[in-house]
């Protein structure tokens, strides 16, 4: 029983973190695009497509959000490896 409510809150918590962590990139994405407003403006009006405007702003995205999950991927395989050598002892 212990076992299971572990679980349960371990998975609560990981959900609950992610919602924060999706919003706060959200709101990173959204910061990023409103100081950036002028700038996308011009280019439109130059002749830049939608799809290159896009491609623009998820490629500075990608720049700041992907350091992040190589470095989480990184520490949730070393802590994963260290929690499965600690339980089989």
């Amino acid at each position: 029983m212990q076992e299971r409510l572990l679980a349960a809150l371990s998975s609560a918590f990981a959900v609950l973190s992610a919602v924060i962590a999706a919003i706060g990139l959200l709101g990173m994405l959204a910061y990023a695009v409103s100081r950036r407003r002028r700038e996308i403006g011009i280019r439109i009006a130059v002749g830049a497509t939608i799809q290159r405007i896009t491609k623009m702003i998820a490629r500075d995205a990608a720049r700041t959000v992907l350091p992040g999950i190589l470095c989480g991927f990184a520490i949730y395989a070393a802590s994963a490896r260290a929690l499965c050598l600690c339980s089989t002892e």
